[in-house]
């Protein structure tokens, strides 16, 4: 499937989201500019059945999707969703973090039927900076922020 991709440049509140239509699938992707000139970008890419990773589970999945964010010279998360055909999250994988300034302290990727949360901590200097990258279910849309 192929789905538009719908770039769009805003200053980075913190509630600054993606809703990505399961119906629409294909790849969404946006961008937020901050006032400092980072950039965080958030795409979601629906997996092609044919090349998904193998999974165990027994429910029939609606489809898998890849969760990709970053923010520019600070860091890079990627990870998977399955989401079964009763929208229903069933499992996650794939988590891949890559750090541009400062060293991960701590990283964990973790879900419920609803949310699936990557969340990580970076040492920069003296300080530790806890950030995360959310997709939450909302009827037939994966709300990513």
């Amino acid at each position: 499937m192929s789905g538009r991709a719908t770039p769009a440049r805003h200053l980075l509140p913190a509630e600054e989201i993606l809703t990505y239509s399961l119906e629409e699938g294909g790849t969404q992707t946006v961008e937020f500019q901050a006032l400092n000139g980072e950039i965080l970008q958030i795409q979601v890419q629906e997996v092609p059945k044919l090349v998904s990773f193998r999974s165990t589970i027994s429910v029939p999945n609606r489809g898998i999707y890849k969760v990709s964010a970053s923010l520019t010279n600070q860091w890079n998360v990627t990870y998977y969703v399955s989401i079964d055909s009763s929208f229903k999250i069933t499992n996650t994988s794939g988590f891949s973090i890559k750090t541009l300034t400062g060293s991960l302290k701590n990283s964990t990727l973790s879900h419920t039927s609803t949310q699936a949360i990557a969340a990580f901590e970076r040492k920069i200097g003296l300080i530790t900076k806890k950030e995360s990258v959310k997709a939450t279910l909302s009827g037939k849309s994966l709300i990513i922020n």
